[in-house]
């Protein structure tokens, strides 16, 4: 059975922007049990996520979570074994709501979480990405969902501090050139 009451508080949360709104295939999805079937002849996915020291141009603070952009020549990439092309970076971004639980863009059973950051790649057979937006292929979204605790998790030191110079100037700002964003996936 879903939880309405956190289904409702993300839904509260994320309809302040428009933004989702053009968009056909979008969040937020309550992903149950229910409906969830579990494929036996499916493997594991080989990823291989591949970045590229100083690909990131800008970061900024959004009303619901932090931007980062990359510049024109960004050449990390996504590689799977599940998809069929090699994509390539476009930004990374990550949704926060104004309670622990309500900041995830998609619910797992009912439960969401502090945040939710997605890494947003695009096919490269397209040549650009405004040409792949249209297309069943075009992008692809590596998400992970994140619980706030107690501890401090100074691989996201270089995203605080650029979230901070944002915030001060109300503006994009020049991340730090050695950040490396795969310190923020799961190990």
């Amino acid at each position: 059975m879903e939880d309405t009451d956190s289904v409702k508080k993300v839904k509260k949360v994320k309809s302040t922007k428009d933004r989702t709104k053009r968009w056909k295939k979008q969040s937020p999805i309550n992903i149950t049990n229910d409906i969830t079937d579990q494929d036996s002849n499916l493997k594991a996915s080989k990823l291989k996520f591949s970045y590229t020291i100083g690909d990131l141009k800008t970061i900024e603070i959004t009303g619901e979570g932090f931007s980062c952009k990359t510049n024109e020549r960004c050449t990390s990439e996504l590689t799977a074994s599940h998809l069929p092309d090699v994509y390539k970076l476009w930004e990374f971004h990550a949704h926060w709501g104004t309670e622990k639980h309500c900041g995830s863009e998609h619910l797992i059973n009912g439960e969401g979480f502090s945040a939710e950051l997605h890494f947003v790649f695009w096919n490269k057979k397209y040549g650009e990405f405004t040409k792949c937006l249209d297309k069943y292929d075009g992008l692809t979204v590596l998400a992970i969902f994140m619980q706030e605790d107690s501890t401090d998790n100074e691989n996201f030191s270089p995203i605080i501090d650029g979230l901070y110079n944002s915030l001060s100037c109300l503006s994009s700002v020049d991340p730090n050139p050695k950040f490396n964003p795969l310190k923020l996936l799961p190990g």
